[in-house]
This record gives structure tokens, C-alpha cells and sequence, in this order.
């Protein structure tokens, strides 16, 4: 079964700031590595580079959409046709840029590049392999001066004041006494508000990141160590640790760029963020908050494994603004999952100081953890059962 007090002591071992480029990053994935040799996993280290040109993006244009929709407000103060334009064109880029698309991997290759490492563990079976399991966690970490729910709400109101402007012209047409100038002033001003928030929101090394993300990377160690003792029979583990998660999933991204000709058609993938708290499990899938894809077999099987082992798990979406690993992965054509914690709490901890040891509960980490042991040891009694028949 799942040992949680080892996943405990993994997190806690590397629950210090470990961002991309610092010592802090170095200690992490040399830690990685000693405790995957350790347990006798064979350990492939990879490096990649990658640009911060979409990290800048995540800062600059929601700044420019601020300032664009607070100049349309002030500079038409009736309804007119020109800012319905323009606003429909603004929030057509918004809701592109929302959800990772592949069309965005070219942002990588532009602008100054930096470094990092993703670490590979392969657990093969005691037999023929007939299907493909990969666990992916990443193990950098960053503090912002906005916590992610805040940055959350901040993308969110740029979204509903773009909406604004396009709905209240109509309002206005039906409504004479509707107060139209008064209102796209105001909603100018919050979005412009919310854009300067967003710019003014750096990336720094301050956050233990105990959550984001000490506890996936342990519960990850843990589960490869598991799994190399008692091999499944024919499905073949690789546990992947990447690096550049919190400067927009670079580590994925590269992954999955460089193996997708060798990996088989069937192989699933599960991305483990930000868990450790008591509240349910969140199973998020697909490209992004604007668009949810039909479950495909790897996330009706996590939900209904999860109801078989009476652990409270539900799918959720993410915020807008927010990536996680499994994005670009799915954005290239798998299936693939990421296992979080349904808790706001948590939210308002993540990429600041106050993600700390103290606020991780081993149980919380214990259900994502068998939760996933659970569902690789059902597609290899699946796999037998198909090689009976």
C-alpha cells in the first residue's frame, strides 16, 4: 500500500525555494536523483531550454487589454460600433490565449533562452508491455506578489469587463436610461486595475513551495519506489519530474516534444499538482477553463476508481490564467490529467511564503497516491485479463 509517511518526508525534504536557475533548483533535482537510484529506478536526466517570452506575455497583455478597454470607455462614452469591434477582436485573443494550444509551443524558441532539467525514471514490467503509464510532477517552485486565486479573479475581470463593453450597447438600445458612460467608465477603470495588477506581478524565489509542488514530487518518489519493488506485469511506469513548470510548463512542453514518435498510441499520462490538502481530489482535463473536452477513458476511470475506494475525488476546471503539465501533453493528442486539490485555501497559500510543511496533510497525499497506484494496478489486471481472452 501507499507509504504516506515516506511521501511526507520527501516533501518535507525539499519544501525550500527552488526556482529555475538557483541553487535551490540544483538541490532538488540532485535529491531526486540519489532517492530514484536509491530504490534502484533507472534514471535518465534530460536537459532543455525554453524562452520567458510567454511568462512576459502573462504579464503584458492583460496589462494592454486593461489599457485598451479603459481608453474605448473613455474615448466613447456613447455606444458606438468602433469599440464593438475592437472589444470582439480583444476578447477573441483572451479566450486564445486561456487555454494552451500547440500553435503556442513557437513562443519557446523566441527571446532569451534559459535552461533547465526534466528526470526520468523508467519501471518496466516483469513481462510483454502492453500499456503505458506516465506519472509527471515538477519540482520547481516560484513566489509571486499575487497569490494564484488573486491572479485568477484579476484574468477573470478582464474577461467580464470585455464582455461588458460588448453587451452594454445593447442594453443601452433597449434601456434609454441605462447609464452607459458611467458604467464602461467603471468597468475601464477595474480592467485596467486588473491588467496593472497582473504586470506588476513578478516571479521571485521566496516560496517554500510545499504544495506547489514538494508534495507531488514525493508522492511521485514514493510511488516509483513502490512500483519498482512489486513491477506490474504488463504495464510499463516512467515517472517524470520536470523542470520550468511555473514558467509555463517548459518542462512538459519539451517532453513531450521529444518523445511523442516513441511513445505507444495507448499511453496515458498523470500529472500530479498541488495536493496535500484534506478537501476532495480535483480531476482536471482538457485544454483549459473555456473549453471541456468529453472524458475520455483515462479520467472516467480515475472518477470511478475513486468512488470504488471512497475517496472523494470530482472533476474540476482550472482557473483562468493557470497552467498545469498536462496541458501541453494534451494539447499535442494525449490523454492525459492532472490530479490537484479542490481546496481555495490551498490557492491562496501557492506561490507565495506561506507554503509551508505546516499547512501539507500526509492524508491529502495519501489519497492522490493510491488513487494512482490503484489505477496503474487496474490497467495491468486489465492488461492480463485481455491477454487471457
Amino acid at each position: 500500500m501507499f507509504d504516506a509517511a515516506r511521501a511526507y518526508q520527501h516533501m518535507q525534504n525539499l519544501a525550500f525555494p527552488r526556482a529555475v536557475g538557483t541553487p535551490g533548483e540544483q538541490k532538488a533535482v540532485q535529491y531526486i536523483l540519489e532517492t530514484l537510484r536509491h530504490s534502484g529506478v533507472e534514471v535518465t536526466v534530460e536537459s532543455f531550454t525554453f524562452s520567458l517570452l510567454p511568462e512576459a506575455l502573462l504579464r503584458y497583455v492583460p496589462f494592454m487589454a486593461g489599457v485598451t478597454i479603459l481608453g474605448l470607455a473613455l474615448f466613447f462614452p456613447a455606444p458606438s460600433w468602433i469599440p464593438l469591434v475592437l472589444v470582439s477582436i480583444l476578447l477573441s485573443g483572451v479566450l486564445a490565449l486561456s487555454s494552451w494550444r500547440r500553435w503556442l509551443a513557437w513562443l519557446y524558441e523566441r527571446g532569451r533562452a534559459r535552461e533547465s532539467l526534466n528526470v526520468i525514471g523508467d519501471i518496466p514490467p516483469t513481462g510483454q508491455a502492453r500499456r503505458y503509464l506516465v506519472l509527471v510532477a515538477h519540482y520547481d517552485s516560484k513566489s509571486q506578489r499575487l497569490p494564484i486565486a488573486v491572479r485568477a479573479c484579476c484574468m477573470g475581470s478582464l474577461g467580464v469587463t470585455a464582455m461588458g463593453m460588448l453587451v452594454f450597447p445593447l442594453i443601452a438600445h433597449y434601456w434609454t436610461t441605462f447609464p452607459y458612460a458611467l458604467t464602461v467608465r467603471l468597468c475601464g477603470s477595474l480592467a485596467f486595475l486588473s491588467g496593472l495588477a497582473l504586470l506588476c506581478n513578478r516571479s521571485q524565489n521566496y516560496s517554500p513551495g510545499a504544495a506547489d509542488n514538494a508534495a507531488g514530487v514525493g508522492t511521485l518518489l514514493t510511488l516509483a519506489h513502490l512500483l519498482q519493488r512489486q513491477r506490474l506485469q504488463h504495464v510499463h511506469v516512467r515517472v517524470v519530474f520536470t523542470g520550468a513548470e511555473e514558467w509555463g510548463m517548459a518542462g512538459a512542453l519539451r517532453y513531450i516534444q521529444r518523445h511523442q514518435a516513441t511513445l505507444a498510441p495507448e499511453t496515458r499520462f498523470i500529472n500530479i499538482d498541488g495536493i496535500g490538502s484534506e478537501a476532495a481530489i480535483g480531476v482536471v482535463w482538457g485544454s483549459g477553463c473555456f473549453s471541456l473536452p468529453a472524458a475520455g477513458e483515462l479520467v472516467n476511470g480515475l472518477l470511478r476508481l475513486a468512488r470504488t475506494l471512497s475517496l472523494p475525488a470530482l472533476p474540476m476546471r482550472t482557473p483562468p490564467g493557470i497552467g498545469m503539465d498536462h496541458l501541453p501533453i494534451h494539447a499535442y493528442g494525449w490523454e492525459a490529467v492532472t490530479l490537484c486539490t479542490r481546496s481555495l485555501r490551498m490557492l491562496l497559500r501557492i506561490h507565495t511564503r506561506r507554503d509551508q510543511v505546516q499547512y501539507v496533510h500526509p492524508q491529502g497525499m495519501e489519497r492522490v497516491g493510491k488513487l494512482c497506484l490503484m489505477y496503474a494496478c487496474e490497467m495491468d489486471r486489465q492488461s492480463c485479463l485481455s491477454l487471457s481472452w
